[in-house]
């Protein structure tokens, strides 16, 4: 074994036991009382003995496991890149490895790898040739003037359609373009600044970069200028528009959406999600109204700022300095290894495949399953006695519950790559043919009934979702790692039901939370819900958006709580289903009676509580307030424990104080 392999090895190993304590007394801050700040309490000692490493913008389990997952597919990508006669999921991610670590040979081609789009750019003559070079950006995946995908279609869910979607700025915050503040005035500057660095990094002379870059803030700006508010965003019903394409070109007259859709290789588009109208009325009338040199200057933008991270140093650094040195505060730059195996993400199912049969075993998928069902029904059994919503509202939420669809671990049938031309050569231009290969078979289900089967997560991915139009959640094998799912059998249980439950339950609950609520058991966007019971809900939902507005994130910044409303619903619903679940497996397999002085439910919400534990970058903070629906981790705990009688129970917390909110204020919902 190589000294290499061996230090990895014994890092990730330390890693893991770290993680694997149900209830560490060096993590807590015992100078800190429960009932005050339960978060603190929790993990206090673990938030100081543990500063967030140069290389990341923000440090705790995810972060831990992710870095843990990394080097174990350092490892099988070296090995397969090695192999002489590999098979073909093998040679397709180890020839893509290779090409993204040869850095002499990316450093040598420069921009060459972009030439053509580029002097496709540099030779737009008119506004149609501006329409054509958007369409052949939109094959790349570069969300270009407008966001165009595929979902099911909302309506019925029983089949795929195209839609469209505001974006095409390089940074997705409407108030990073239009604030007036101090802040946003200042980061605008050094924005403009990157923007001329790329470009003169690409052969522009210095002046030319400059007057470019300020025409591509000024494009950005108007385009900014049609965008919805975050917190907008968050209404399906009010994001969802069916059109047809005759409808959509009388909606913009100004643009040829036959065109494109045929540039883009989709003959016959049928139904058009378009999310919000009149951010294509702005797209539109930008197109047509600015400059034809800013619209050059913004396309060669994009090229560039898509590809950087897959270009040369000089190109990766810059991407860096901006990115996540300024806007989310990291100082360092993660090694070249670690950046290219998450590049390889655009392949992730093979990836995928690959870290499976390394990494996570069937017997773990059976374990996890049975834990995902113990947590819905915990949930049905809920929803089934909830005393505000009436018997007809009740029996569609229980029958939407019932078709729920679970997937754990990796899919039961891998996606194919057959026709993915990859090879050792320059690595942006394999990232570019994987793009181009993905988009190609997103837009091919176009009108084809829908996949309810299909993954859209890989199974290396730390994470879980829950997807509303096919009603499912995904819980990731590379989430089911302690501290959320320990499946050695010495490992207490109920960590388990604290750690990977409560996710179960979150995103059990995303179909019940304020977006999810829209949509009915077949995944299908309409009103299911009888007035009353849907008009008490929505009194349940103020409360908590109240309670998470009433949060202070740093120097008076709060958190949205209209913003947040969907995670925090669901952060509530989750520990409640997973502390049902568990005290119900409690019965069958009683829990230790003290461990460490703390009760079986003390040591449950530590569990909880340490899950979310997370040292973070002021810059990290400020920008994940501004445009994340989720809350800074410490509300995501204080938050729903304070909701939870049984967590007041647990830690005696008295009538006032902060982690016990008062009856008249306490959020019940699910």
């Amino acid at each position: 074994m190589r000294t290499w392999h061996r230090v990895v090895s014994l890092v990730a190993a330390l890693l893991v036991l770290e993680l694997r304590a149900e209830v560490d007394l060096q993590s807590l801050d015992r100078s800190v009382r429960p009932q005050d700040d339960f978060y603190r309490f929790a993990n206090g000692g673990w938030l100081k003995s543990h500063p967030v490493p140069e290389d990341q913008a923000a440090w705790g389990p995810d972060a831990i496991l992710k870095q843990g997952i990394q080097e174990r597919m350092r490892a099988i990508l070296e090995r397969a890149a090695a192999r002489r006669n590999p098979g073909p999921v093998e040679r397709l991610v180890g020839d893509f490895y290779a090409s993204g670590m040869d850095e002499a040979a990316i450093n040598a081609a420069g921009v060459e790898p972009l030439r053509d789009d580029l002097d496709r750019i540099a030779a737009i003559a008119n506004t149609a040739d501006v329409a054509a070079v958007l369409a052949r950006l939109h094959r790349w995946g570069i969300p270009a003037g407008f966001v165009a995908g595929v979902e099911p279609e909302p309506r019925s869910s029983r089949t795929y359609v195209g839609y469209l979607a505001q974006g095409g700025v390089g940074v997705p915050s409407r108030d990073f373009y239009l604030s007036d503040a101090a802040i946003s005035q200042s980061l605008r500057k050094l924005y403009e600044a990157h923007v001329a660095k790329i470009l003169e990094l690409a052969g522009d002379s210095s002046e030319g970069a400059q007057q470019s870059a300020v025409a591509v803030l000024r494009l950005e700006k108007a385009l900014a200028q049609g965008f919805r508010a975050p917190a907008e965003m968050m209404d399906p019903t009010a994001n969802t528009h069916l059109l047809t394409l005759a409808d959509l070109q009388e909606l913009t007259p100004l643009f040829k959406w036959s065109v494109f859709f045929q540039q883009i290789g989709v003959a016959a588009p049928g139904t058009i999600d378009v999310g919000q109208p009149e951010y294509l009325k702005t797209f539109a009338s930008v197109l047509v109204v600015a400059p034809l040199g800013d619209w050059k200057a913004y396309l060669r933008w994009q090229v560039l700022h898509a590809a950087a991270p897959s270009l040369s140093d000089a190109f990766v650094r810059e991407d860096f300095k901006f990115y996540h040195q300024t806007l989310l505060g990291t100082p360092q730059l993660a090694d070249r290894w670690r950046r290219v195996v998450v590049a390889l993400e655009v392949i992730g199912q093979a990836l995928g495949q690959v870290y499976v049969a390394d990494a996570f075993t069937p017997g773990a998928k059976t374990r996890a399953t049975a834990l995902v069902r113990e947590v819905r029904a915990a949930f049905r059994a809920r929803v089934a006695r909830l005393d505000w919503m009436d018997n007809t509202t009740r029996a569609e939420a229980l029958r939407k519950i019932d078709a729920l669809v679970i997937k754990v671990g990796y899919p039961d049938k891998w996606p194919e790559y057959e026709g993915l031309s990859i090879n050792r050569g320059p690595f942006a231009g394999n990232i570019r043919r994987a793009i181009e290969f993905n988009v190609a078979r997103e837009l091919a289900k176009i009108g084809r009934p829908v996949d309810r089967a299909e993954w859209t997560m890989t199974p290396q991915t730390v994470d879980a979702n829950y997807n509303a139009p096919l009603n499912a959640i995904t819980i990731a094998a590379g989430y089911l790692q302690p501290p959320y799912f320990d499946a050695r059998p010495e490992a207490e249980p109920l960590g388990n039901y604290a750690g990977i439950g409560a996710t179960v339950g979150h995103e059990i609950t995303h179909g019940f939370d304020t977006q999810g609520c829209q949509f009915d058991a077949t995944g299908a966007l309409h009103n299911w819900w009888q007035a009353g019971s849907g008009g008490r809900f929505a009194e349940r939902a103020a409360e908590i958006v109240r309670q998470f507005d009433g949060y202070v994130v740093l120097d008076g910044l709060h958190v949205s709580g209209q913003l947040t409303e969907a995670e925090d619903i669901a952060d509530l619903g989750g520990v409640l289903a997973a502390y049902d679940a568990y005290r119900a497996a409690s019965v069958r397999q009683p829990p230790v009676a003290s461990i460490g002085g703390f009760t079986p439910d003390q040591r449950f919400f530590l569990a909880y509580a340490t899950a979310w534990r997370q040292n973070t970058r002021p810059e990290y903070l400020r920008a994940i307030v501004t445009t994340d629906a989720h809350a800074p981790n410490p509300f995501r705990v204080n938050g729903p424990l304070s909701n939870m009688p049984a967590f007041a129970r647990a830690f005696d917390v008295p009538e006032g104080a902060p982690m016990r909110r008062p009856v008249a204020k306490r959020v019940a919902i699910w």
